[in-house]
Protein backbone atom coordinates (compact mmCIF):
# COMPACT_ATOMS: atom_id res chain seq x y z
CA UNK A 1 0.00 0.00 0.00
CA UNK A 2 3.29 2.17 -0.20
CA UNK A 3 2.74 5.10 -2.65
CA UNK A 4 5.65 4.59 -5.38
CA UNK A 5 4.38 7.12 -8.16
CA UNK A 6 6.96 8.72 -9.14
CA UNK A 7 8.95 5.41 -10.11
CA UNK A 8 6.69 5.42 -12.71
CA UNK A 9 5.38 7.12 -16.29
CA UNK A 10 1.94 6.27 -17.29
CA UNK A 11 0.84 7.21 -20.79
CA UNK A 12 -3.18 6.95 -21.26
CA UNK A 13 -4.21 6.26 -24.48
CA UNK A 14 -8.03 7.21 -25.52
CA UNK A 15 -10.88 4.06 -26.48
CA UNK A 16 -14.58 4.02 -27.54
CA UNK A 17 -17.94 2.21 -26.81
CA UNK A 18 -19.34 1.90 -29.51
CA UNK A 19 -23.18 1.08 -30.10
CA UNK A 20 -24.00 -0.48 -32.82
CA UNK A 21 -27.61 -0.07 -34.85
CA UNK A 22 -29.58 -2.64 -34.81
CA UNK A 23 -30.52 -4.20 -38.61
CA UNK A 24 -34.36 -5.01 -39.23
CA UNK A 25 -36.35 -6.70 -42.13
CA UNK A 26 -39.99 -5.52 -42.96
CA UNK A 27 -41.58 -7.83 -45.63
CA UNK A 28 -45.05 -7.92 -46.55
CA UNK A 29 -47.37 -10.91 -46.39
CA UNK A 30 -48.17 -12.78 -50.01
CA UNK A 31 -52.27 -11.83 -50.02
CA UNK A 32 -54.83 -13.22 -52.55
CA UNK A 33 -58.66 -14.27 -53.08
CA UNK A 34 -60.72 -14.61 -56.42
CA UNK A 35 -62.25 -11.87 -58.87
CA UNK A 36 -65.23 -9.96 -57.25
CA UNK A 37 -64.82 -6.84 -59.25
CA UNK A 38 -63.76 -4.73 -55.92
CA UNK A 39 -60.13 -4.00 -55.29
CA UNK A 40 -57.83 -6.53 -52.97
CA UNK A 41 -55.85 -3.68 -50.49
CA UNK A 42 -53.11 -5.19 -48.67
CA UNK A 43 -53.86 -5.54 -44.61
CA UNK A 44 -50.66 -4.08 -43.99
CA UNK A 45 -48.99 -7.01 -41.85
CA UNK A 46 -45.67 -6.94 -42.27
CA UNK A 47 -42.96 -9.85 -41.12
CA UNK A 48 -40.04 -7.97 -39.25
CA UNK A 49 -36.90 -10.35 -38.88
CA UNK A 50 -33.09 -9.64 -38.40
CA UNK A 51 -32.48 -7.68 -34.51
CA UNK A 52 -35.99 -6.92 -34.36
CA UNK A 53 -36.77 -3.82 -32.38
CA UNK A 54 -36.27 -3.17 -28.80
CA UNK A 55 -39.07 -3.36 -26.67
CA UNK A 56 -41.48 -0.50 -26.61
CA UNK A 57 -39.71 0.63 -30.55
CA UNK A 58 -40.55 -0.20 -34.07
CA UNK A 59 -42.71 1.34 -36.78
CA UNK A 60 -45.56 2.47 -38.40
CA UNK A 61 -47.15 0.31 -41.20
CA UNK A 62 -49.28 2.21 -43.82
CA UNK A 63 -50.45 -0.36 -47.20
CA UNK A 64 -50.55 1.27 -50.49
CA UNK A 65 -50.83 -1.87 -52.74
CA UNK A 66 -54.34 -2.54 -54.25
CA UNK A 67 -55.28 -4.89 -57.12
CA UNK A 68 -58.95 -5.35 -58.80
CA UNK A 69 -58.01 -7.77 -61.73
CA UNK A 70 -56.94 -10.64 -62.14
CA UNK A 71 -53.21 -10.94 -61.83
CA UNK A 72 -50.03 -10.28 -59.44
CA UNK A 73 -48.47 -7.58 -58.19
CA UNK A 74 -45.94 -6.26 -55.71
CA UNK A 75 -47.72 -5.35 -51.88
CA UNK A 76 -46.01 -2.34 -51.38
CA UNK A 77 -46.24 -0.09 -47.93
CA UNK A 78 -45.19 2.85 -46.53
CA UNK A 79 -43.38 3.08 -42.68
CA UNK A 80 -42.11 5.34 -40.21
CA UNK A 81 -40.95 5.20 -36.67
CA UNK A 82 -42.84 5.01 -33.85
CA UNK A 83 -42.78 7.65 -31.78
CA UNK A 84 -39.75 7.65 -29.34
CA UNK A 85 -38.08 5.37 -31.83
CA UNK A 86 -34.85 6.90 -32.95
CA UNK A 87 -33.93 6.39 -36.80
CA UNK A 88 -30.39 5.93 -35.94
CA UNK A 89 -30.62 3.43 -33.85
CA UNK A 90 -31.81 0.80 -36.60
CA UNK A 91 -31.00 -0.03 -40.14
CA UNK A 92 -34.40 -1.00 -41.83
CA UNK A 93 -34.33 -3.62 -45.19
CA UNK A 94 -37.79 -3.95 -47.14
CA UNK A 95 -39.02 -6.77 -49.05
CA UNK A 96 -42.51 -7.12 -50.82
CA UNK A 97 -44.31 -9.73 -50.98
CA UNK A 98 -47.08 -10.34 -53.97
CA UNK A 99 -50.90 -8.76 -54.05
CA UNK A 100 -52.52 -11.43 -56.15
CA UNK A 101 -56.48 -11.90 -58.03
CA UNK A 102 -56.87 -15.24 -59.63
CA UNK A 103 -59.94 -16.11 -61.73
CA UNK A 104 -63.03 -17.16 -60.39
CA UNK A 105 -63.68 -21.16 -59.94
CA UNK A 106 -67.42 -20.23 -60.95
CA UNK A 107 -68.44 -17.24 -63.24
CA UNK A 108 -70.94 -14.61 -62.64
CA UNK A 109 -73.81 -15.00 -64.70
CA UNK A 110 -75.31 -12.62 -66.68
CA UNK A 111 -78.70 -13.42 -68.49
CA UNK A 112 -79.29 -10.70 -71.55
CA UNK A 113 -83.07 -10.03 -72.76
CA UNK A 114 -83.64 -9.13 -76.06
CA UNK A 115 -86.41 -7.18 -77.21
CA UNK A 116 -90.05 -7.89 -78.36
CA UNK A 117 -92.18 -5.72 -80.21
CA UNK A 118 -96.04 -6.34 -82.00
CA UNK A 119 -96.73 -4.73 -84.91
CA UNK A 120 -99.70 -4.68 -87.61
CA UNK A 121 -99.04 -5.54 -90.77
CA UNK A 122 -98.92 -2.79 -93.59
CA UNK A 123 -96.16 -4.77 -96.00
CA UNK A 124 -92.89 -2.97 -95.04
CA UNK A 125 -90.57 -4.58 -93.23
CA UNK A 126 -90.26 -4.35 -89.73
CA UNK A 127 -87.27 -5.29 -87.22
CA UNK A 128 -86.82 -5.26 -83.47
CA UNK A 129 -82.62 -5.17 -82.33
CA UNK A 130 -80.99 -4.67 -79.29
CA UNK A 131 -81.49 -6.39 -75.36
CA UNK A 132 -83.59 -4.74 -72.48
CA UNK A 133 -80.51 -3.46 -70.91
CA UNK A 134 -76.66 -4.36 -71.38
CA UNK A 135 -75.66 -2.78 -67.80
CA UNK A 136 -75.56 -5.47 -64.85
CA UNK A 137 -74.78 -4.62 -61.16
CA UNK A 138 -73.24 -7.66 -59.13
CA UNK A 139 -72.20 -7.44 -55.89
CA UNK A 140 -72.53 -4.06 -55.76
CA UNK A 141 -70.51 -3.56 -58.90
CA UNK A 142 -71.65 -2.49 -62.56
CA UNK A 143 -70.61 -4.05 -65.40
CA UNK A 144 -71.47 -3.21 -69.48
CA UNK A 145 -72.04 -5.71 -72.20
CA UNK A 146 -71.00 -5.15 -75.73
CA UNK A 147 -69.95 -6.37 -79.07
CA UNK A 148 -73.16 -8.46 -78.80
CA UNK A 149 -76.71 -7.26 -80.43
CA UNK A 150 -79.81 -9.06 -81.41
CA UNK A 151 -82.54 -8.60 -84.13
CA UNK A 152 -85.34 -9.81 -85.87
CA UNK A 153 -86.82 -8.67 -89.61
CA UNK A 154 -90.16 -9.46 -91.14
CA UNK A 155 -92.65 -8.16 -93.92
CA UNK A 156 -95.52 -10.69 -93.75
CA UNK A 157 -98.18 -11.73 -91.21
CA UNK A 158 -96.00 -14.09 -88.36
CA UNK A 159 -94.08 -14.66 -85.61
CA UNK A 160 -90.13 -13.67 -85.76
CA UNK A 161 -87.84 -14.79 -83.39
CA UNK A 162 -84.52 -12.97 -82.39
CA UNK A 163 -81.37 -14.27 -83.53
CA UNK A 164 -78.15 -13.04 -81.61
CA UNK A 165 -75.18 -12.32 -82.98
CA UNK A 166 -71.64 -11.32 -82.04
CA UNK A 167 -69.34 -12.02 -79.24
CA UNK A 168 -70.14 -10.52 -75.56
CA UNK A 169 -67.08 -8.51 -74.03
CA UNK A 170 -67.78 -7.83 -70.53
CA UNK A 171 -65.85 -4.20 -69.06
CA UNK A 172 -66.07 -2.90 -65.34
CA UNK A 173 -66.88 0.30 -64.49
CA UNK A 174 -63.08 1.71 -65.19
CA UNK A 175 -63.49 0.00 -68.83
CA UNK A 176 -61.35 -3.23 -68.19
CA UNK A 177 -62.55 -6.13 -69.59
CA UNK A 178 -63.48 -8.96 -67.50
CA UNK A 179 -65.14 -10.89 -69.58
CA UNK A 180 -63.17 -14.19 -68.34
CA UNK A 181 -64.89 -13.94 -65.29
CA UNK A 182 -68.53 -14.09 -66.65
CA UNK A 183 -71.13 -16.58 -68.81
CA UNK A 184 -73.35 -15.12 -70.77
CA UNK A 185 -76.43 -16.36 -71.72
CA UNK A 186 -79.47 -15.23 -73.79
CA UNK A 187 -83.64 -15.20 -73.56
CA UNK A 188 -84.52 -14.41 -77.31
CA UNK A 189 -87.65 -11.76 -78.20
CA UNK A 190 -89.91 -12.48 -80.33
CA UNK A 191 -91.18 -9.49 -83.63
CA UNK A 192 -94.89 -10.42 -83.92
CA UNK A 193 -96.42 -9.33 -87.03
CA UNK A 194 -100.11 -9.50 -86.79
CA UNK A 195 -103.54 -9.74 -89.42
CA UNK A 196 -104.32 -6.54 -90.94
CA UNK A 197 -108.07 -6.38 -88.63
CA UNK A 198 -111.25 -5.46 -90.38
CA UNK A 199 -114.94 -4.23 -89.06
CA UNK A 200 -115.61 -7.65 -90.17
CA UNK A 201 -112.96 -9.62 -88.75
CA UNK A 202 -112.25 -12.94 -90.53
CA UNK A 203 -115.47 -14.67 -92.17
CA UNK A 204 -113.76 -17.76 -92.76
CA UNK A 205 -112.75 -18.00 -88.99
CA UNK A 206 -109.15 -19.29 -89.55
CA UNK A 207 -105.72 -17.94 -88.12
CA UNK A 208 -103.38 -18.95 -90.68
CA UNK A 209 -101.07 -19.71 -88.15
CA UNK A 210 -101.08 -15.86 -87.35
CA UNK A 211 -101.92 -14.27 -83.49
CA UNK A 212 -104.98 -11.74 -83.87
CA UNK A 213 -103.74 -8.52 -82.39
CA UNK A 214 -106.30 -8.62 -79.13
CA UNK A 215 -109.08 -11.06 -77.34
CA UNK A 216 -111.97 -9.28 -78.95
CA UNK A 217 -114.30 -11.67 -80.47
CA UNK A 218 -111.77 -12.75 -83.14
CA UNK A 219 -112.76 -15.75 -85.03
CA UNK A 220 -110.37 -19.05 -85.27
CA UNK A 221 -109.27 -22.34 -86.00
CA UNK A 222 -108.29 -22.70 -82.35
CA UNK A 223 -108.19 -26.28 -80.81
CA UNK A 224 -111.98 -26.65 -80.96
CA UNK A 225 -112.83 -24.21 -83.84
CA UNK A 226 -113.85 -21.83 -81.69
CA UNK A 227 -113.45 -17.90 -80.96
CA UNK A 228 -111.24 -16.33 -78.63
CA UNK A 229 -112.09 -13.20 -77.36
CA UNK A 230 -113.51 -11.74 -74.03
CA UNK A 231 -116.44 -11.14 -75.30
CA UNK A 232 -117.24 -14.55 -75.83
CA UNK A 233 -116.05 -18.01 -75.14
CA UNK A 234 -116.81 -19.29 -78.88
CA UNK A 235 -118.79 -21.85 -80.33
CA UNK A 236 -118.12 -24.90 -82.24
CA UNK A 237 -119.11 -23.14 -85.30
CA UNK A 238 -116.74 -20.29 -85.42
CA UNK A 239 -118.87 -17.45 -85.32
CA UNK A 240 -118.49 -14.46 -83.51
CA UNK A 241 -119.29 -13.92 -79.66
CA UNK A 242 -121.39 -16.51 -78.28
CA UNK A 243 -121.46 -18.29 -75.06
CA UNK A 244 -120.65 -22.01 -76.03
CA UNK A 245 -117.81 -23.89 -73.92
CA UNK A 246 -115.76 -25.24 -76.47
CA UNK A 247 -113.49 -22.09 -77.36
CA UNK A 248 -110.41 -22.08 -77.09
CA UNK A 249 -107.91 -19.76 -76.24
CA UNK A 250 -104.79 -19.27 -78.59
CA UNK A 251 -101.34 -17.19 -77.17
CA UNK A 252 -98.22 -16.45 -79.24
CA UNK A 253 -96.71 -19.69 -77.73
CA UNK A 254 -99.05 -21.91 -79.84
CA UNK A 255 -98.95 -20.04 -83.55
CA UNK A 256 -98.39 -22.73 -85.93
CA UNK A 257 -96.54 -23.09 -88.62
CA UNK A 258 -95.34 -19.40 -88.48
CA UNK A 259 -93.03 -18.55 -91.67
CA UNK A 260 -89.45 -19.27 -89.88
CA UNK A 261 -87.31 -15.98 -89.77
CA UNK A 262 -83.99 -15.12 -88.95
CA UNK A 263 -82.95 -17.44 -85.78
CA UNK A 264 -84.52 -20.53 -87.17
CA UNK A 265 -83.98 -23.89 -89.18
CA UNK A 266 -86.44 -25.45 -91.17
CA UNK A 267 -87.25 -29.35 -90.61
CA UNK A 268 -88.97 -29.98 -93.62
CA UNK A 269 -85.67 -28.57 -95.74
CA UNK A 270 -83.66 -31.35 -93.96
CA UNK A 271 -86.07 -33.82 -94.56
CA UNK A 272 -85.97 -33.23 -98.28
CA UNK A 273 -82.27 -32.85 -98.52
CA UNK A 274 -81.98 -36.38 -96.97
CA UNK A 275 -84.76 -37.75 -99.21
CA UNK A 276 -82.95 -36.33 -101.76
CA UNK A 277 -79.22 -37.32 -101.12
CA UNK A 278 -80.93 -41.06 -100.81
CA UNK A 279 -82.71 -40.61 -104.44
CA UNK A 280 -78.49 -39.43 -105.66
CA UNK A 281 -77.38 -42.34 -104.04
CA UNK A 282 -79.91 -45.31 -105.07
CA UNK A 283 -79.34 -43.66 -108.83
CA UNK A 284 -75.47 -44.00 -108.68
CA UNK A 285 -75.62 -47.23 -107.01
CA UNK A 286 -78.14 -48.43 -109.79
CA UNK A 287 -75.79 -47.49 -112.76
CA UNK A 288 -72.44 -49.15 -111.38
CA UNK A 289 -74.59 -52.45 -110.90
CA UNK A 290 -76.25 -51.92 -114.08
CA UNK A 291 -72.64 -50.87 -115.99
CA UNK A 292 -71.21 -54.37 -116.68
CA UNK A 293 -74.61 -55.44 -117.99
CA UNK A 294 -75.08 -52.38 -120.55
CA UNK A 295 -71.36 -52.84 -121.84
CA UNK A 296 -71.87 -56.72 -122.33
CA UNK A 297 -75.43 -54.93 -124.49
CA UNK A 298 -73.46 -52.79 -126.42
CA UNK A 299 -70.31 -55.37 -127.00
CA UNK A 300 -73.54 -57.72 -128.60
CA UNK A 301 -75.16 -54.85 -130.29
CA UNK A 302 -71.96 -53.67 -132.39
CA UNK A 303 -70.59 -57.05 -132.89
CA UNK A 304 -74.04 -58.01 -134.59
CA UNK A 305 -75.14 -57.43 -138.41
CA UNK A 306 -77.46 -54.30 -138.14
CA UNK A 307 -77.80 -50.86 -139.72
CA UNK A 308 -75.85 -48.22 -138.32
CA UNK A 309 -79.40 -46.28 -137.45
CA UNK A 310 -80.08 -49.58 -134.74
CA UNK A 311 -76.87 -48.45 -133.72
CA UNK A 312 -77.14 -45.01 -133.17
CA UNK A 313 -80.80 -45.61 -130.92
CA UNK A 314 -78.94 -47.86 -128.69
CA UNK A 315 -76.01 -45.17 -128.23
CA UNK A 316 -79.05 -42.90 -127.48
CA UNK A 317 -80.76 -44.97 -124.84
CA UNK A 318 -77.40 -45.36 -123.11
CA UNK A 319 -76.60 -41.28 -123.19
CA UNK A 320 -80.22 -41.16 -121.53
CA UNK A 321 -79.67 -43.42 -118.79
CA UNK A 322 -76.47 -41.56 -118.24
CA UNK A 323 -78.10 -38.93 -118.59
CA UNK A 324 -81.12 -39.23 -115.72
CA UNK A 325 -78.16 -40.51 -112.96
CA UNK A 326 -75.85 -37.60 -113.51
CA UNK A 327 -78.84 -35.34 -112.69
CA UNK A 328 -79.76 -37.03 -109.44
CA UNK A 329 -76.01 -37.06 -108.32
CA UNK A 330 -76.17 -33.42 -109.18
CA UNK A 331 -78.94 -32.37 -107.62
CA UNK A 332 -78.00 -34.29 -103.98
CA UNK A 333 -75.05 -32.62 -103.67
CA UNK A 334 -76.77 -28.98 -104.44
CA UNK A 335 -79.23 -29.78 -101.85
CA UNK A 336 -76.26 -30.65 -99.39
CA UNK A 337 -74.51 -27.10 -100.48
CA UNK A 338 -78.22 -25.37 -100.44
CA UNK A 339 -79.17 -26.74 -96.98
CA UNK A 340 -75.96 -25.87 -95.12
CA UNK A 341 -75.73 -22.57 -96.44
CA UNK A 342 -78.76 -21.54 -95.82
CA UNK A 343 -79.70 -23.68 -92.29
CA UNK A 344 -78.14 -22.72 -89.10
CA UNK A 345 -78.85 -25.92 -86.97
CA UNK A 346 -77.51 -24.10 -83.96
CA UNK A 347 -80.63 -21.90 -84.03
CA UNK A 348 -84.12 -22.88 -83.33
CA UNK A 349 -86.22 -25.34 -85.06
CA UNK A 350 -89.49 -24.25 -87.55
CA UNK A 351 -91.21 -26.51 -90.15
CA UNK A 352 -90.88 -24.23 -92.76
CA UNK A 353 -88.69 -21.09 -94.13
CA UNK A 354 -88.04 -19.05 -97.16
CA UNK A 355 -85.44 -21.50 -98.78
CA UNK A 356 -88.34 -24.63 -98.52
CA UNK A 357 -89.38 -24.38 -102.12
CA UNK A 358 -85.95 -24.52 -102.90
CA UNK A 359 -85.36 -27.63 -101.51
CA UNK A 360 -88.63 -29.03 -102.78
CA UNK A 361 -88.32 -28.24 -106.30
CA UNK A 362 -84.52 -30.10 -106.18
CA UNK A 363 -86.41 -33.39 -104.35
CA UNK A 364 -89.12 -33.03 -107.31
CA UNK A 365 -86.58 -32.71 -110.07
CA UNK A 366 -84.77 -35.97 -108.08
CA UNK A 367 -87.68 -38.00 -108.07
CA UNK A 368 -88.06 -36.94 -111.80
CA UNK A 369 -85.08 -38.26 -112.88
CA UNK A 370 -85.22 -41.24 -110.89
CA UNK A 371 -88.02 -42.52 -112.15
CA UNK A 372 -87.10 -41.01 -116.09
CA UNK A 373 -84.11 -43.38 -115.57
CA UNK A 374 -86.18 -46.48 -114.39
CA UNK A 375 -88.29 -46.46 -116.98
CA UNK A 376 -85.68 -45.81 -119.82
CA UNK A 377 -83.43 -48.88 -118.04
CA UNK A 378 -86.99 -51.05 -118.66
CA UNK A 379 -88.03 -50.13 -122.19
CA UNK A 380 -84.40 -51.02 -123.20
CA UNK A 381 -84.43 -54.53 -121.14
CA UNK A 382 -87.90 -55.36 -123.17
CA UNK A 383 -86.58 -55.69 -126.81
CA UNK A 384 -83.11 -56.84 -125.85
CA UNK A 385 -84.61 -59.87 -123.83
CA UNK A 386 -87.16 -60.22 -126.57
CA UNK A 387 -84.06 -60.34 -129.37
CA UNK A 388 -82.36 -62.65 -127.21
CA UNK A 389 -84.97 -65.17 -126.74
CA UNK A 390 -85.86 -65.08 -130.98
CA UNK A 391 -81.91 -64.65 -131.87
CA UNK A 392 -81.71 -68.38 -129.27
CA UNK A 393 -80.46 -71.34 -131.15
CA UNK A 394 -83.00 -74.48 -130.58
CA UNK A 395 -80.91 -77.78 -130.07
CA UNK A 396 -81.38 -80.15 -132.49
CA UNK A 397 -83.34 -83.29 -130.89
Amino acid sequence: GNDVTDQFQVTVNDAALVIAPRRVTLKSADESREYNGKPLTGKGEVEITGDGFVEGEGVDITPTASRTLVGASVNTFDWSFSEGTKPGNYIVDVEYGLLSIVNRDAQYEIQMHAKSDKVEYDGKEHSVTGFETYEFEIDGSRYTVTEVDSEAIGTEAGVYGTRVYGSAIVTDEEGNDVTDQFAVSYVSGTLTITETRSDKGNENGSFNGIVPDDNNGSNGNGPDNGNTGNNGAGNENGNEGGSGSEGGDINEAEVPYAMAPLGYWALFNLIMMILTVLGGLFMLVRRVRNKDDEDEDKEQAEAAEQKSSADDDQDKKYQKRKLAVVAAVVLAIASVIVFFITEDLTNTMAYVDRYTWIMAAMLICAVLSIVFGKKKADEDNEPEDHDKTEGAEVPEA
